[in-house]
């Protein structure tokens, strides 16, 4: 397995891993991963999600006619975002470090029944999920059309 470049990327990936990337060029880039599932919907909109231990991430791969990476879920604290390690970061830091990237509106919400706090920029596509005031997942992607597609927002 290749050792991926752990940089966040808003809206275009991780390291060179670029949204848009069909899951046979993940394989050959990461090798193959740990864990593999498949979801169905109602609507035909089916995700593979991939995930790789040791890297700690979970890569999602949308669509109905053509699967590429959409999104992906990031737990690895050596990850970045604009430059800082994320995870060493408390809540108000990231709100500040989004703001001082133009990302300014933010939603929170707060799950009880998983003790999880949930702070999202919608216009980047950015969750951040906190428990007890430590940040303990990021989660972004982009949005997919049919054909594989990535949608502007």
């Amino acid at each position: 397995m290749n050792k991926l470049d752990l940089v966040l990327l808003p809206k275009v990936g991780i390291g060179n891993l670029k949204f848009g990337t069909t899951i046979d060029d993940v394989v050959k880039l990461l090798g193959e991963a740990n864990e593999i599932e498949e979801f169905n919907d109602e609507d035909c909109f089916n995700t593979t999600l991939l995930t790789y231990y040791e890297q700690e991430l979970d890569l999602f791969f949308e669509g109905s006619d053509k699967f590429v990476f959409s999104a992906i879920g990031v737990d690895n604290p050596d990850a970045t975002l604009f430059g800082k390690k994320i995870f060493d970061m408390k809540e108000p830091e990231i709100i500040a470090l989004m703001e001082e990237n133009g990302y300014f509106e933010h939603d929170e919400s707060f799950d009880e029944e998983c003790n999880e706090k949930c702070i999202s920029f919608e216009e980047a596509c950015f969750d951040f999920y906190f428990e007890e005031d430590e940040l303990i997942s990021v989660n972004y992607g982009v949005l997919v059309s049919d054909d594989g597609q990535i949608v502007d927002i």
